[in-house]
């Protein structure tokens, strides 16, 4: 049976906000695997859906000072939502990885604050297939899912 993407989103967004404040524990009690300082999967929430295509939570954390957080706060401040921009802490995607072609798709987007509150989400209804580039944060997903379990290969 195929996992539903939007009741995946529900019940993994309800686990964040249910185990307090600290990320370092996300990493342990909640499948939270880092592969670098700033980006995380999340190996509880990893289905196997056909073939070699797999779905998996991505967390990104952006350092402070960083451009990602510099980006991701101006989006927050040219909707006039100073205080959110402020208060913005992390980002938690529901991703799907064809790992036979080497691109990924992101299906539910949750901007979290610093206290593991839902400042926004939405689901990416048309969403499209994006090539998986040499230097982006889901070569290192599409290394740890692929490699680990999952062929590059159909076969």
């Amino acid at each position: 049976m195929r996992n539903n993407p939007f009741v995946l989103a529900v019940l993994l967004s309800c686990s964040f906000l249910a185990a307090g404040n600290d990320v370092s524990a996300m990493n342990d009690s909640e499948g939270w695997t880092s592969l670098r300082k700033d980006l995380y999967i999340n190996r509880k929430s990893t289905a196997h859906l056909s073939g070699a295509l797999v779905s998996l939570w991505v967390k990104m954390v952006p350092e402070s000072g960083s451009d990602a957080l510099r980006v991701i706060r101006e989006k927050f401040m040219d909707r006039g939502r100073e205080d959110q921009a402020l208060a913005y802490q992390y980002t938690a995607v529901l991703s799907e990885i064809d790992c036979s072609r080497g691109r990924h798709r992101e299906l539910v987007t949750i901007f979290y604050d610093s206290n593991k509150n839902i400042m926004q989400s939405g689901e990416n209804k048309a969403t499209s297939w994006n090539d998986i580039s040499a230097g982006s944060p889901f070569r290192f997903v599409e290394r740890a899912v692929c490699d680990n379990g999952y062929p590059a290969q159909e076969g």
